[in-house]
């Protein structure tokens, strides 16, 4: 009991300290100020990165300077960056591809309400590290893709879900959180994991819900000790498993 307590302390201190970072309101729209200000200017301002194959990857590296060769011992490193669609699509958008990559250390804003911060399609190899993704339509979209790895990221403010995989397999989702994805007209608004696919890992997740759908699970997948923290009455459920 007493370990419990902590835990609430804990979890509700994160959440007061989120809540003063980011605004209690809905959908943000891509040209919202707010947002923009709150980027931390560390991070170098680049526009969206749109990559469709591996060709084009080991291209955009070169040019860009990114490290790496594509390698598993070397991979791809995207990092620290501030991408800011500004309505125009995802922010990043790989398409095709099987080289290792790292996206790490980055934020992103400014897709419209359909597109996310981060898209994979048919993407086997690609991790993504502490990476913000804040009003956006989706946090991150992960479709017909494998081996990747998605661990300390943060989405908040997103239009429809905050992750969402489809049709994926082998991907580990560990240590991330969802931060108050707002009313939406959709079957799963305010969904902060959503899950179809077999052979994923769940683990050691947090929602900050609103009292909507926040883990949806469809398929064969390893869920463990996944959280959930009622931001209108802040408390913790029993684990999602």
């Amino acid at each position: 009991m007493k370990y419990a307590g902590y835990l609430t302390l804990l979890l509700f201190s994160s959440l007061m300290i989120l809540g003063m970072a980011l605004p209690l309101n809905g959908n943000i729209p891509y040209n919202n100020e707010m947002v923009r200000n709150q980027l931390s200017p560390a991070h170098t301002s680049h526009g969206v990165i749109s990559i469709s194959s591996n060709a084009e990857f080991n291209s955009t590296a070169t040019a860009e300077g990114w490290a790496g060769n594509g390698s598993m011992i070397d991979p791809y490193v995207i990092s620290n960056y501030t991408i800011d669609a500004a309505g125009s699509g995802p922010c990043i958008s790989i398409i095709d591809t099987d080289v290792h990559f790292i996206i790490n250390d980055t934020i992103l804003v400014g897709s419209p309400n359909n597109s996310p911060g981060v898209n994979f399609t048919n993407v086997r190899n690609g991790q993504i590290y502490n990476v913000t993704s804040t009003g956006n339509g989706y946090g991150f979209q992960i479709v017909n893709s494998s081996y990747c790895t998605l661990v300390k990221n943060h989405v908040s403010q997103n239009y429809l879900y905050g992750y969402y995989f489809e049709s994926v397999d082998n991907i580990s989702i560990s240590t991330n959180i969802a931060y108050l994805n707002p009313d939406t007209p959709t079957p799963y608004n305010d969904t902060g994991f959503y899950l179809d696919g077999n052979d994923n890992d769940l683990i050691h997740n947090v929602v900050y819900s609103d009292g909507n759908p926040d883990f949806v699970n469809f398929g064969s997948n390893y869920l463990y000790n996944n959280s959930i923290v009622d931001i209108v009455s802040p408390t913790i459920s029993s684990p999602v498993d």
